[in-house]
């Protein structure tokens, strides 16, 4: 025991100890009660201030309605309108001996762009031109062959037939005269009678020949128009062919000489059975006209001999002179079928002379594709040869120039097959070049392309829009990105494009309510000036979060919602 419990014994005796056991008790659960006041106090404090400062570091907004235009967006790149660029290329072979052209140059329709060395086809020119004079010449003398022996012939049948008329009408006069020579008489009657069975017999082998030689002349000119047809056949499926591209021109060219060549052949067919029908109905009636003079004959001297008794000699003499006068009269006809012939023989050499006039017209045609120009204004895009260079036509004309129109551009932009329907023909258009991506363009949809196209196993359609004013320094080629304008959704819900979360089932927002977060999930539309289009279970004025939220962060209960749907023509965002 120390000094000074001695003397606190000593002062209070025996009873001190229990009285400070109870003051203690009494410390003991004051202090205790303390701690326990304390520490309430510091975990509502810090709950609170913890509370406070969760709820102070949420940035929200609200659901606002607003007008959305509706637009589709769609990458392309520039290209030239159809029919404003051409591969100017060549459809002869030879050394390009001059190239005027350099790229970047503008040039003008039917400008030269190039000249081509071709000295072989100078050379068949030049021949096929000496062909053509020398059938020319031919014709000439054929002609004028043929119409002088004609003239001669027809001046030859006339007279013979004055000098038969008058013959026949001295014999009738010298058997009026003699009719006192029966005997005379009796033989001149004979002849006749012999004369009129020769024509009878000359006719009948004439009339039974005709159908013979016309058929054989009919039959050529079917074999020749046969032949003909199936060369023209042959010459329109080259014509097609080459302008697919399948043949070379020489090809299509052989066959057009082939198609002439029959044409003339059916022409000589033509003019042999023309001729044949013209001669031999001639002939015919030549032989019928020789049958009635025969008879005729046969009459006069029927009548001569009742009076052949007086002059017998002078009637056989002016027989003898009428004979010889049919003679003659047969004679010059026989020349004038034979002048026919000379008309045939015309009519080869005018087809002779089209042949060479064809053959001539073939190869100027070859030798004036020695100049290359341009079908088009435009500007110079590439050169594919240069000057010093051969080239070789094959089947397909080699590209040696090709020219495009500038002011003809347009854009080919490749729309998905989810948004098609929504695009037509007239709907303006903002197109962005990539060159210029701060400098948007104004233009308008032209055309839709009616077959798809798959890139990316994605189904596209394309669409063709146009500028309504072609700025400078646009190329083929570029890169665009084209905005189409498909309306306006009036009165749509729209929140900041950062109060839009995305998780595994899509879009979704936080609607703040109190110190509760709800997560509700909705569809997205078009974004606008930062605003992006909703649809779901919101109202207007509707507080969203877009920033400064944890989940899991403690005194806010989050909970799901439903999803919704974007009404009208609005699709959903990705």
């Amino acid at each position: 025991m120390t000094e000074v419990s001695r003397r606190n014994s000593d002062i209070y005796g025996e009873q001190q100890p229990e009285q400070d056991l109870r003051a203690h008790r009494v410390r003991v659960k004051a202090a205790g009660l303390s701690v326990c006041v304390l520490a309430i106090l510091s975990i509502g404090w810090v709950t609170l201030a913890h509370t406070s400062q969760s709820t102070a570091q949420y940035k929200t907004s609200t659901v606002e309605l607003r007008n959305i235009p509706q637009t589709i967006e769609a990458s392309g790149v520039v290209s030239v309108q159809t029919g404003y660029q051409v591969k100017i290329g060549s459809q002869v072979s030879g050394r390009i001996s001059h190239l005027y052209a350099t790229v970047g140059q503008q040039v003008h329709a039917g400008q030269v762009i190039a000249d081509l060395d071709l000295p072989e086809m100078g050379a068949q020119l030049q021949q096929a031109e000496a062909n053509l004079s020398t059938a020319e010449t031919r014709l000439l003398q054929q002609h004028s062959a043929a119409m002088l022996q004609f003239a001669q012939d027809r001046d030859a049948v006339s007279q013979a037939r004055q000098d038969a008329m008058s013959s026949r009408e001295q014999l009738a006069q010298s058997r009026i005269i003699a009719k006192v020579q029966p005997i005379q008489t009796a033989a001149a009657l004979s002849q006749a009678t012999a004369a009129v069975k020769s024509a009878k017999a000359k006719l009948g082998v004439l009339t039974g020949t005709q159908n013979a030689q016309i058929a054989a002349a009919r039959a050529a000119v079917a074999k020749a128009q046969a032949a003909d047809e199936n060369a023209q056949a042959d010459y329109k499926r080259d014509e097609a062919l080459l302008s697919r591209g399948y043949i070379a021109p020489t090809v299509s060219d052989a066959a057009k000489a082939a198609a002439l060549s029959a044409d003339a052949d059916l022409a000589t067919a033509r003019q042999q059975l023309a001729s044949i029908s013209i001669s031999l109905p001639l002939q015919i009636k030549s032989a019928q006209q020789d049958l009635i003079t025969a008879r005729e004959a046969l009459t006069a001297e029927r009548a001569l001999a009742r009076r052949d008794a007086m002059l017998p000699m002078t009637v056989a003499q002016q027989r003898d002179a009428y004979n010889k006068a049919l003679n003659q009269v047969q004679l010059t006809k026989s020349e004038t079928v034979q002048n026919s012939m000379k008309l045939q023989d015309v009519a080869a050499a005018r087809q002779a002379v089209q042949l060479a006039k064809a053959q001539v017209q073939y190869y100027e045609d070859l030798k004036s594709k020695d100049r290359i120009v341009t079908p088009i204004s435009g500007t110079v895009l590439q050169l594919a040869s240069q000057q010093g260079e051969t080239v070789a036509a094959g089947l397909s004309a080699p590209t040696l120039v090709v020219v495009a129109d500038l002011r003809r551009l347009q854009v080919d932009a490749y729309v998905d097959e989810t948004d098609i329907g929504k695009v037509s023909p007239g709907q303006p258009v903002e197109i962005t070049v990539d060159s210029f991506p701060d400098h948007p363009f104004a233009g308008h949809v032209i055309r839709i392309a009616p077959s798809s196209t798959l890139q990316q196993n994605v189904v596209t359609y394309d669409v063709v829009c146009s500028f309504d004013k072609l700025p400078p320094h646009i190329r083929p080629d570029m890169t665009a990105t084209i905005a189409i304008d498909t309306g306006v959704h009036q009165g749509a819900y729209t929140v900041p494009v950062s109060a839009i979360h995305w998780g595994a089932r899509g879009a979704y927002i936080l609607a703040a309510s109190g110190h509760s977060i709800h997560r509700i999930a909705v569809t997205t539309g078009s974004t606008v000036n930062g605003r992006t289009e909703i649809a779901g279970k919101v109202d207007a004025n509707t507080v969203v979060v877009t920033a400064g939220y944890n989940r899991g962060d403690s005194g806010i209960n989050e909970r799901a919602s439903s999803t919704g749907s974007l009404p009208g023509p609005l699709k959903q965002g990705q």
